[in-house]
Parts: C-alpha cells; sequence; structure tokens
C-alpha cells in the first residue's frame, strides 16, 4: 500500500480536432512530451448519477434506482507563463483557446489570442498522471466555462479555469468504459491508460505585475492594487436529450461574458477623477494591463470598450481605495479583445 506525494503530480493537454474525441492514432494514444504543462493546482473529477426509484416501499427502504448521466469536470491554477520565444505558443494556449472560443495565432513576433468573430467550440483533453500507483486520470471533451486570470503584488500573474468534461477515464477502471466513454481510443489499440512521457518539457518563466503597465483610457498614472480578467463563455454539455444515452451531447455555449476587477488607489488626479466621470456618464473605455518587461516573456490583456461601473470606495488599508469590480467588456469584433504572449 503506497499514498502519492502530489509534488510527482503532472498535466499534458491536447487539443481535440472533434468534441470529445481524444487526438490518437488508429486508436491508439499520441500524448507527448510536448503535451505537458505546468500547473500549479489540477483537479479532475468523474460523476455518475442515479435515477431513484419512486415508487413506494412498505418497507419504508431505499430501492436502488438505474444507472443515471455520466460526466465530467476540471479545474486547473497555473502560472501565466510566454513561452520565452519570438511568437512562441505558450504551453497553456488550449484552455485560452476554448475560452475566447477561437484558435491563436503568430502575429509578427507575438502570439495573440482574440475573440472567435464567429464562436466555434475549442475542446481539449486533459491527461492527469498522480504518481505510479495513484489513479491516473483522463477527462476528455473539456471546454473552458470559466477562466480568471489574476494579477497581484507579490504573486505570479496566473490562470484559474474550470469547466465540464464530456467523460473522465482514469487508469484503475480503464477496462470498463466503452462507446463514447473510449473517447476515440480503441480497446485493442489502447488497452491501457496511456504511459506517462518520460521527459516533458515546460517553456517559459512566469510573468508578475511588479514590472509592465496598466493603461486605462489613454493615461497611465493610475496607481493599481490588484487586477483580474474574467471570461466566461458559458459553456453547458447537455444531458436533457431522450434516447442519447448515459453521455451529454455536443458542447453549447451561452451569451459569453468578459468583464474585468480593478482594485485602485484612490486620488485627486486627472487620471482617477477621469475614470469616476466615465463611469457615471457610462462612457466607455480602453484598459491594457501588461504584465512583465522583458522581450518575450511578457503578457498582454486589451480590451477596447469597457463599461465602467460606479467607484465603491474602501478605507480598509493605510491608503483609500476605490473598488471597479465587474467592469464590462462590450465586442463586436475580434480586434476588441486581445490576449498577447510576447
Amino acid at each position: 500500500m503506497a499514498t502519492g506525494i502530489s509534488l510527482s503530480h503532472r498535466v499534458f493537454v491536447q487539443k481535440e480536432s472533434t468534441f470529445g474525441t481524444i487526438p490518437n492514432s488508429s486508436g491508439a494514444s499520441t500524448v507527448a512530451n510536448a503535451d505537458y504543462m505546468k500547473a500549479t493546482r489540477c483537479v479532475v473529477n468523474a460523476a455518475q448519477g442515479e435515477i431513484p426509484d419512486r415508487d413506494k416501499n412498505p418497507s419504508g427502504d431505499l430501492t436502488e434506482g438505474t444507472p443515471g448521466p455520466k460526466s465530467g469536470n476540471w479545474s486547473i491554477v497555473f502560472e501565466a507563463r510566454p513561452r520565452g520565444t519570438s511568437a512562441g505558443r505558450p504551453d497553456w494556449a488550449e484552455i485560452l483557446e476554448s475560452a475566447l472560443e477561437a484558435d491563436g495565432a503568430v502575429n509578427g513576433s507575438n502570439y495573440d489570442f482574440s475573440i472567435g468573430a464567429v464562436p466555434t467550440i475549442k475542446s481539449f483533453s486533459l491527461f492527469q498522471y498522480r504518481g505510479t500507483t495513484l489513479a491516473s486520470q483522463l477527462a476528455f471533451g473539456c471546454v473552458t466555462n470559466n477562466l480568471k486570470l489574476v494579477m497581484e503584488q507579490g504573486a505570479n500573474a496566473r490562470f484559474e479555469a474550470s469547466g465540464p468534461a464530456l467523460w473522465v477515464r482514469d487508469s484503475v477502471t480503464w477496462a470498463t468504459d466503452s462507446g463514447i466513454g473510449l473517447g476515440g481510443y480503441t480497446a485493442g489499440a489502447q488497452a491501457a491508460f496511456p504511459t506517462e512521457p518520460g521527459s516533458p518539457v515546460a517553456n517559459g518563466i512566469p510573468v508578475n505585475a511588479m514590472t509592465g503597465s496598466a493603461t486605462l483610457d489613454g493615461n497611465t498614472t493610475v496607481q493599481i492594487k490588484s487586477a483580474a480578467v474574467n471570461i466566461a463563455p458559458g459553456y453547458e454539455i447537455p444531458q436533457d436529450r431522450l434516447f442519447a444515452g448515459q453521455f451529454g451531447s455536443n458542447a453549447e455555449r451561452d451569451v459569453r461574458r468578459v468583464t474585468i476587477d480593478l482594485a485602485i488607489v484612490d486620488e485627486d488626479i486627472a487620471a482617477v477623477t477621469n475614470l469616476y466621470s466615465k463611469a457615471r456618464s457610462r462612457t466607455k473605455i480602453a484598459i491594457t494591463l501588461e504584465c512583465g518587461s522583458t522581450t518575450n516573456n511578457r503578457l498582454q490583456v486589451y480590451a477596447a470598450s469597457c463599461l465602467l461601473p460606479e467607484p465603491q470606495y474602501t478605507d480598509d488599508a493605510r491608503k483609500w481605495a476605490a473598488n471597479l469590480s465587474g467592469i464590462i467588456c462590450y465586442i463586436s469584433s475580434a480586434a476588441d479583445f486581445r490576449v498577447r504572449a510576447y
């Protein structure tokens, strides 16, 4: 009997070309060292419901029901690491592409992620290896339902992401899956959980907000205490179809909501009072947040049309501060919102 050390845990991510189909070669796994991404935390869970027997039982005891829907969910926290090379694709690209519903692309010496002009479901498979003896897990048909980029003092910029999965396979019950539950693998070609790649490579180093800048409506003199960018496409994997089996159907999106939260130092300078005036008049502004100052190791978020809320003042620190939480980013084209690694 053995327990597992969580430090030995590794995460690999593969982009799916078809929702719910794990990348494979003739039904066999293709997970490789290049699919590795570093993570602070990662949780993957399967769920299998029960449809209760509602008929009366004179004994007053529960009667076993029938198997219900099968589904999965995942969440992950990881530090923002641009690749460290010109126009390099970050290791975490698949997760951000799923949230933005569009593929990232090389743009000169930058790697840009923009909102999809025609939203397209971008799914991925997430492999979690938890050591040599504990159950490894493979979530497939994963979509990013919530993604947050957090920038704070004294910490590296980090992403927090979560969402549903079509199903989660594991190394203990591997042979029990069938049909859709195979995820595109075949029992003959992939008879056991995929072997963990032996020499994974992580690219880039973390960035933090000790260097960089914030530009709010053209002004760079506002002092930022903390910032967060939230992307929520409202994904769901429906399980409301009759005669469709235990698994959900293709992922569906709802209204996408992109917001920014800012905590600023309250000052009687034009750059700050301008924000309060724009909030009161409901005049939209552009916001750019940039972490890092080293070429090929910077991360930038740009939103072209942001509606500010009324400031919420607070005196819970040495200086007065103002919270501008829930800034709504209105997006009508791919040019209106961008995350750039450069």
